[in-house]
């Protein structure tokens, strides 16, 4: 009968110039498998401890117990630190080592190990944080708390790769979608009594001192100056920053919404995006390329789109494409159309499946963007939209991808690009 173990790594060598992160799980040495119960045809999941904290690298099979001498000659490496004996498996039938995947108090705690007296909670010090003994060397886990650590694998493998670290926690296991990190924000500034030209789409635009703006990062242009003074546009980056011809820094942005000269997101309530957080936002800043502290970003995305539905009209045949003379096109998106689209989809990224609320909390849960399968410029005015076949919901980021150099990939086009950088993809 298959048993279930975890093997404790030390997070001093949790590290990826120790074991390469995104190798397969193959290997791990020790003194005490035997000893323990280890037998060919286990599964062992390893795992570290930092901070109170459960990390879990990954899964594999075992396929021998052997010698230290006999896993060089296996595995085609004298890489290998002192042990008496080493699991192996030859196959490398394991998953992809995670050294980013970190998993929430409430999650380990349901964990439960084997022992002469039956199942045993992990020991917790505090509410939130692991003995530092707690998950030293082999222990058995219960068949239960295996398939657990099973779900978390398989859910959260499905991310792209990334040096960010992330917190599992029961909500995404429960919603069965992936989190993922978001864009970095930066404000552009626009005083149309400096320079008030036509804003096309898409532009390249002064970003002051900054050098860090890469493509697929989020910004929002603000209009100073003279009234109506706040946020005017929104859009994404689609190059890396870089200076034009009298060395002046710049980036293209390709807007999402272009503005109308009228309305704006106002002053006052940018102000009260600040409110209770320790790191605010100064919206007073007249340097062009200014970072948006990430929840106030989070907060602004929010009250921004809000903002755009507000200022739209209704169209009971949700009626779309049909272009408002301003100093430039922009072609009108019906709200009703993306209630419907959402009430029949859900608000996960029909790409990453990307839910804002598993990831920002309760100020952003609910929020998506509804990307249009065929652009609305192309459709031309007065196209009858089909809220469930014309529309889906996609998370900012993918959003960005889908329309990244003014093209318009499809859904399955940007879920490949993920799958690739999973499998190694550059």
């Amino acid at each position: 009968m298959t048993r279930f173990w975890t093997f404790h790594w030390q997070f001093r060598l949790w590290r990826d110039d120790n074991n390469t992160e995104y190798e397969t799980v193959d290997s791990s040495g020790s003194n005490s498998f035997r000893k323990r119960g280890v037998a060919v045809g286990d599964t062992v999941y390893v795992i570290s401890l930092s901070a109170g904290q459960l990390y879990l690298g990954g899964r594999m099979t075992v396929g021998q117990i052997t010698s230290r001498d006999d896993a060089i000659r296996l595995l085609g490496t004298d890489n290998l630190y002192e042990a008496n004996e080493w699991i192996v498996d030859p196959e490398r039938a394991g998953t992809p080592l995670h050294l980013h995947r970190r998993l929430s108090p409430e999650l380990t705690k349901r964990l439960r190990f084997e022992s002469k007296t039956g199942p045993k909670e992990p020991c917790f010090v505090s509410d939130t944080e692991l003995d530092n003994q707690a998950t030293r060397g082999v222990r058995e886990l219960t068949a239960a708390s295996a398939a657990l650590l099973d779900r978390i694998i398989d859910c959260t493998d499905r991310l792209p790769r990334s040096e960010e670290m992330f917190t599992v926690t029961d909500e995404l296991l429960q919603e069965g979608m992936p989190a993922i990190s978001r864009p970095p924000t930066y404000l552009l500034t626009w005083n149309p009594a400096v320079w008030n030209g036509v804003i096309e789409n898409s532009s390249d635009w002064s970003c002051g001192n900054n050098t860090r703006i890469k493509t697929g990062d989020r910004l929002f242009l603000i209009r100073q100056g003279i009234e109506p003074r706040g946020i005017a546009a929104s859009g994404w980056a689609i190059t890396d920053v870089f200076e034009d011809g009298e060395g002046t820094r710049r980036v293209t942005i390709q807007f999402d919404v272009l503005p109308d000269g009228t309305r704006v997101l106002p002053r006052a309530l940018l102000a009260a995006l600040n409110d209770g957080l320790t790191t605010p936002m100064n919206w007073s800043a007249r340097i062009s390329g200014t970072r948006i502290p990430n929840a106030v970003a989070a907060r602004l995305e929010s009250a921004w789109v809000e903002f755009v539905a507000g200022r739209m009209s209704p169209s009971v045949e949700f009626r779309e494409g049909a272009p408002r003379e301003t100093t430039h096109n922009i072609f009108e998106r019906n709200p009703e159309a993306r209630r419907r689209c959402l009430e029949h989809h859900g608000r996960s990224c029909a790409v990453c499946w990307m839910s804002f609320g598993l990831v920002y909390g309760p100020l952003a849960k609910g929020f998506i963007h509804v990307h249009h399968l065929r652009p609305l410029s192309e459709i031309g005015a007065g196209h009858t939209v089909n809220p469930v076949a014309d529309l889906l919901p996609v998370c900012a980021n993918c959003h960005a991808v889908l329309h990244l150099g003014g093209e318009c990939r499809s859904i399955e086009d940007v879920r490949q690009l993920i799958e690739g950088q999973k499998l190694g993809g550059v």
